[in-house]
């Protein structure tokens, strides 16, 4: 083929191409619709809802075996919280967040003596997702607190939480800090857990 054929065929590729790009744009305007908010009804344009849930508990100056301290389901042997549960603060907040995502309540609502063990609360939230149609898409877990460290127990975290929820670990992000003695969290008489969740409603 000759140098001009080649380049006359390149240019009516391109033109196809930019043809091509142009009819995908105007379908895809014409599939949109514009949302109709009518008074006293709510009329959603995605199906992605997000949700923020927070949670804290103050560490105990004594140790007892009875009133174990677990977060994200690991058992932390070095420290009691004072607490009427287990004190997951990471459950705790995960619940909160995804079901404010869901147009629920607080954790307090729905068990209002919290008794524990709080694995037993996202378990059953997770039915209740299922039968509302709702999956998890993400999920952001950030830590404050003193102690304990969190980067030896990350992983185990995360595979409890894929567990109970049917996804993979690397739907789940975690992060902490150590506050740096700015806030009783930072000077190691608590901890304070915020989770924040992504879900689709299918």
């Amino acid at each position: 083929m000759a140098k001009n054929q080649i380049t006359k065929y390149k240019s009516k590729l391109e033109i196809a191409r930019e043809a091509n790009k142009s009819n995908k744009e105007q379908h895809r305007k014409k599939q949109r619709k514009e949302p109709v908010f009518l008074p006293g009804k709510y009329e959603p344009i995605s199906n992605i809802k997000v949700g923020i849930g927070t949670d804290s508990h103050t560490f105990a100056d004594f140790m007892d075996p009875e009133n174990l301290f677990r977060l994200g389901g690991v058992e932390i042997k070095d420290v009691c919280i004072l607490s009427n549960s287990d004190g997951d603060v990471i459950y705790h907040s995960l619940y909160n967040a995804i079901s404010s995502a869901m147009g629920r309540s607080s954790i307090g609502k729905y068990y209002p003596n919290n008794p524990g063990p709080s694995r037993k609360f996202l378990e059953e939230l997770k039915e209740t997702m299922d039968k509302e149609g709702c999956s998890i898409v993400n999920i952001s877990i950030i830590i404050e607190g003193k102690k304990p460290k969190i980067l030896p127990i990350e992983d185990k975290i995360k595979k409890n939480i894929a567990e109970i929820f049917g996804i993979s670990p690397e739907q789940i992000g975690i992060t902490a800090t150590t506050g740096e003695n700015l806030t009783n969290f930072g000077l190691g008489k608590g901890i304070f857990a915020e989770s924040v969740v992504s879900l689709e409603k299918y």
